[in-house]
């Protein structure tokens, strides 16, 4: 319980990643931009790297106090959902009720 409860905390009030580590990134010898801009209330950050198989651009999306949001990666047509803070908070607080709930039973 203890576990859950430190990753609950961490979800809530922690960066977890920010767009300032990202921008080391582009020292790597795949990554060849890096770009950021801002839409609405986010920050949000374009990587594109290059492997043996093709272009990948990683995107990031941060709020305005730089916590991560979500990320994905985007293969050609294909997008694949990396992280997503409030999905990954939901499914904390639901097995928390859940185990809540059998502590009790």
């Amino acid at each position: 319980m203890k576990n859950l409860m430190n990753q609950l905390y961490e979800l809530t009030n922690l960066a977890l990643l920010t767009p300032q580590n990202l921008v080391d990134n582009i020292q790597l010898e795949n990554y060849t931009e890096i770009k950021y801009y801002r839409k609405s209330n986010e920050i949000i950050c374009e990587m594109l790297t290059e492997d043996e198989s093709g272009e990948v651009i990683y995107i990031y999306y941060f709020s305005m106090n730089n916590q991560l949001q979500r990320a994905y990666a985007t293969y050609g047509d294909e997008s694949v959902e990396l992280f997503d803070r409030s999905k990954e908070l939901k499914g904390l607080l639901e097995e928390y009720d859940e185990r809540k709930k059998s502590h009790i039973a």
